[in-house]
């Protein structure tokens, strides 16, 4: 794709060129049409060369020019190619030195949030076993309960029996015959 302005002195050049060869046309018809003017003839040919001579040297000139144009047009390409490649580069550099970033976070994160995990676990497991230790204290002080409240059941059961016996055996002896 070529630039306007280099589009615009293209077509300058280009109709410069066609009014030059018109000249060189009409020079040449003139000089057939005039075959008796010898000097006139001469001196147009003399023109002609000059203007040939001027054709030859405007374009030239305009290849050059167009090569110059091209060249310089080509090396901007290639200077923008080599800045957006360091731009995406340096773009592509801070998106992944974002998503290190972020990772690592993340991962500290993370880490935070198992390290909290494990000290909740680990009172969870205390509070379990301090809950157990309770409950086998709980069953052994209930077992030890039961057995004293069979035992004072035992003593009463015990003591009934004696008092009645007690009295029964009072009963008899206050009854005389």
């Amino acid at each position: 794709m070529i630039p306007i302005t280099v589009k615009l002195k293209i077509d300058k050049y280009q109709l410069e060129l066609i009014r030059k060869s018109q000249l060189l046309l009409e020079a040449k018809h003139e000089l057939k049409t005039m075959d008796g003017y010898r000097i006139i003839r001469e001196q147009q040919s003399d023109e002609i060369k000059r203007l040939e001579e001027e054709i030859k040297l405007i374009r030239s000139k305009h290849v050059h020019e167009i090569a110059h144009m091209k060249s310089t047009y080509e090396k901007e390409i290639r200077q923008q190619r080599r800045s957006t490649d360091i731009k995406i580069a340096e773009i592509q550099r801070r998106a992944n030195q974002d998503v290190e970033e972020t990772l690592h976070a993340r991962i500290i994160s993370i880490a935070k949030e198992n390290a909290e995990l494990e000290d909740k676990i680990e009172n969870i497991i205390q509070r379990k076993q301090k809950l157990h230790q309770l409950k086998q204290h709980l069953e052994d002080e209930q077992i030890h309960l039961i057995r004293h409240l069979k035992f004072v059941t035992d003593l009463r059961k015990i003591n009934l029996n004696t008092a009645s016996f007690n009295i029964t055996n009072n009963s008899y002896k206050s009854i005389q015959y």
